[in-house]
């Protein structure tokens, strides 16, 4: 429900009814006149009027803060980040002063539409020099772009967000991306980068280059792969754990150079080719990594007759997987993907 999504922005509601939540506005303060219904997420102040949903709230309650941010604040984060304020001004951070945070809007770019926040982070420093970043629960997981030079047909990939800040300030001339989470990198990302020339640079630790070692296999295994894909291999005088934004703030070199004289070409990960002369040593294959029933086989059968019938003149045919979690949809239409000669439409 969408109590955690309200709470993690400091608004804390108690249920009023089956459904519904009450608690104070946070825009108007009035007391016990915001209402949240916790199934939809669909808000209403009964004072000011305010009303939407949690998208909207995310809207403006960024934009409530980003108007009470001072220039003492940026002052105070470029400091503690190593950034310039023009920097933190760009990307439209703003102090959170109600819940002694920073919030850091995620948006979703779209050609001739405005960007529309997508997630709401909050960012914060702990003791021992240890810092908090959470997303906003409920908010799906997004990659961030920065938003300058979009739709250039060279692109960075960063392992965070304060590391794609950190290479715009450097100079870095083209789009940059950064993932949400080191693991994290979902298949319909790659359509973004189709035929583009793409770095990945992942932080110099071992959840750093195994989130790299990630992107790439899902990158080079897409439909449409980029062009040309290059990755981070960090000099060995690097200190472990660094990422983008320390080369920024406490090396001797532009973070740009930095990246641009330390890249080789990503070795493609794909598995080679299995040629199978029957059906039966296919389905063989599968049993070596999965359970196959009944289902599985006439599943992974129907799936083969559907991607041989593209190769007949004529209308194509579609078709649908449907079934539980976890009986191995995916992994019968990835094993196919690989075969790029029959499987094009995947």
């Amino acid at each position: 429900n969408y109590v955690r999504s309200f709470s993690h922005h400091g608004v804390f509601v108690s249920l009023n009814s089956e459904r519904n939540l009450v608690g104070d506005c946070p825009f108007c303060q009035k007391e016990f006149h915001f209402t949240v219904n916790k199934d939809t997420g669909q808000w209403l102040c009964f004072r000011c009027e305010e009303k939407g949903n949690l998208y909207s709230f995310l809207k403006k309650w960024h934009a409530k803060c980003l108007a009470e941010t001072t220039e003492e604040d940026l002052l105070w984060l470029a400091n503690h980040r190593g950034l310039d304020t023009h920097t933190l001004i760009e990307a439209k951070l703003a102090k959170d002063t109600k819940n002694g945070c920073w919030l850091f809007p995620i948006y979703r770019y779209e050609n001739g539409k405005k960007p529309t926040i997508v997630n709401l982070k909050t960012w914060k420093p702990l003791e021992d020099e240890k810092t908090e970043f959470k997303a906003t629960p409920n908010c799906a997981q997004h990659l961030f772009e920065d938003g300058h030079n979009r739709n250039a047909n060279v692109i960075a990939i960063a392992e965070g967000e304060w590391d794609a800040l950190a290479l715009r300030e450097s100079g870095w001339e083209h789009d940059i991306y950064a993932v949400p989470g080191t693991q994290i990198f979902k298949p319909e990302w790659t359509e973004k980068f189709a035929n583009k020339t793409v770095y990945l640079a992942y932080d110099n630790d071992e959840p750093g280059q195994g989130g790299q070692a990630k992107a790439k296999e899902i990158l080079s295994s897409a439909t449409v792969p980029p062009e040309k894909l290059l990755e981070l291999s960090w000099t060995d005088d690097t200190p472990e754990g660094y990422d983008l934004r320390d080369v920024h703030t406490k090396m001797s070199v532009r973070l740009c150079d930095f990246l641009e004289a330390n890249v080789t070409v990503a070795d493609n990960p794909l598995p080679e080719k299995l040629d199978r002369a029957e059906w039966k040593q296919v389905i063989d294959d599968f049993r070596e990594v999965y359970y196959v029933d009944q289902d599985f086989e006439d599943a992974a059968t129907l799936t083969a007759s559907v991607l041989l019938s593209a190769k007949i003149p004529g209308d194509p045919l579609w078709m649908f997987l449907v079934g539980p979690p976890s009986t191995s949809k995916t992994a019968i239409v990835d094993a196919f993907a690989f075969d790029k000669q029959h499987c094009e439409s995947i």
